[in-house]
């Protein structure tokens, strides 16, 4: 994601060597807050010159959005097989256990549980030569926030 922990896995991968990094989210863009980073400015200022870094907008808790994604990927970086798939996609719906409501799970449980499952599925179809295939969760989801 674009988010403050796919900047860091971001970063550390182009550190490990990776030439393409593809920054998922919903919107396609960082927020505002993320864009005024440090480690933002100085991934995007340095993209293009030994790595560049890709924005894309899809959905992962729709399989629709994530075929159109791996379609859009094979066409626009055809030379870049995928190889890692980095899942850290999140919603933060904070309320006490009592307070949760079945719609507050759901917008959850669907980016993290389905998308997973999405990329994973998709990834099989294809098939694509991951070399990683890792997802991240938040300690808050056993403690609360």
């Amino acid at each position: 994601g674009s988010g403050g922990l796919g900047l860091l896995l971001a970063d550390w991968l182009v550190h490990e060597g990776a030439k393409h990094i593809v920054l998922l989210s919903r919107r396609g863009k960082p927020s505002a807050a993320v864009a005024a980073t440090d480690l933002w400015q100085r991934l995007t200022a340095a993209s293009n010159t030994s790595f560049k870094v890709h924005c894309l907008a899809a959905d992962v808790s729709k399989k629709d959005d994530c075929e159109r994604l791996f379609q859009q990927l094979a066409e626009s970086i055809p030379d870049a097989p995928v190889k890692g798939i980095f899942h850290a996609a999140g919603v933060l719906e904070d309320a006490t256990l009592n307070n949760q409501t079945k719609d507050n799970i759901t917008k959850v449980y669907l980016p993290k549980v389905m998308g997973a499952w999405y990329l994973h599925e998709l990834s099989q179809t294809w098939p694509l030569p991951l070399d990683h295939f890792m997802m991240f969760s938040s300690v808050a989801s056993m403690l609360g926030n």
